[in-house]
């Protein structure tokens, strides 16, 4: 079964509200996460747009590979650091997997809602929002050195609603980071 037939077997019968936080979509998330090769960090991704899970995506290397070790992802190979060195790194990205299956299978994921157990690196935010994501929900934050994350902020400004799982209070959309 695949992660999609998973998701939409997963919220059968459920009520998903786009326009505030849903923590079983972020459940799903994390349990799409493990499906993820990249030796450092499981990250996984969902996007819901109409009420239905449209899209989802792990992080990792091409399948063939057990790991991104074995693939000989420099970045993961020398233990790089959070926010740093992804212009060294062949994993592709939970966020971008997620975009890149929807748009595989002709699916938009215009006007959607993404959750994700990580906090987005700058360039998953700027393909989710090119993407046209409308909201992004995250689970686990961490942030960029202060010129960077000035930036970070302005784009995240750009997303209807843009938040960590802990800022959100159920039944109402959550602040902006």
């Amino acid at each position: 079964m695949s992660n999609v037939d998973f998701a939409r077997a997963y919220s059968l019968n459920m009520e998903i509200r786009e326009d505030r936080f849903d923590p079983t979509m972020l459940q799903l998330a994390r349990h799409v996460s493990t499906e993820g090769n990249c030796a450092r960090r499981y990250v996984g991704a969902v996007i819901v747009r109409n009420g239905e899970v449209i899209s989802t995506g792990a992080n990792g290397v091409a399948p063939e590979f057990s790991n991104c070790i074995e693939a000989g992802c420099p970045r993961c190979v020398s233990g790089g650091s959070l926010g740093i060195g992804y212009d060294l790194c062949i994993c592709i990205h939970a966020e971008q997997k997620a975009v890149t299956n929807a748009a595989r299978d002709g699916i938009s994921v215009e006007g959607g809602t993404m959750y994700v157990n990580l906090r987005p690196c700058l360039n998953c935010l700027v393909v989710a929002h090119n993407a046209g994501i409308k909201r992004l929900f995250y689970e686990e934050g961490w942030s960029y050195p202060p010129d960077i994350e000035k930036v970070y902020q302005g784009l995240s400004s750009a997303f209807e609603v843009f938040g960590q799982r802990s800022e959100c209070v159920p039944g109402a959309p959550p602040p902006r980071v």
